[in-house]
């Protein structure tokens, strides 16, 4: 799953370094699936504009919701990434053949 939405080696690692940046931290984090976490990760940017598991400092826990990943999904940013990504698929359709 996470190789699909995170289709760029740039992307995965830097989603990678986040959450463990995340899961070091001092906060107690629940989720009880990596899309749960997933879900979260691309909606959430940090003060430099990136993508990242963002939170108020006073936070002491997270918990990402049952229906983060559902919800995710129905969202209109996702759709728009999945329109503005569709350009690329085509060129990586290319490159393959």
């Amino acid at each position: 799953m996470i190789v699909g939405e995170l289709d760029t080696v740039t992307d995965f690692v830097l989603y990678i370094q986040r959450k463990a940046t995340l899961l070091r931290s001092k906060r107690a984090v629940s989720a009880t699936g990596e899309e749960k976490l997933l879900a979260h990760y691309p909606v959430t940017v940090n003060d430099e504009g990136e993508h990242d598991f963002s939170f108020p400092d006073k936070a002491t826990m997270v918990v990402f919701d049952e229906g983060s990943w559902d919800f995710f999904l129905q969202r209109p940013e996702r759709k728009r990434q999945i329109e503005a990504d569709e350009v690329s698929y085509l060129w990586d359709t290319l490159i393959e053949r």
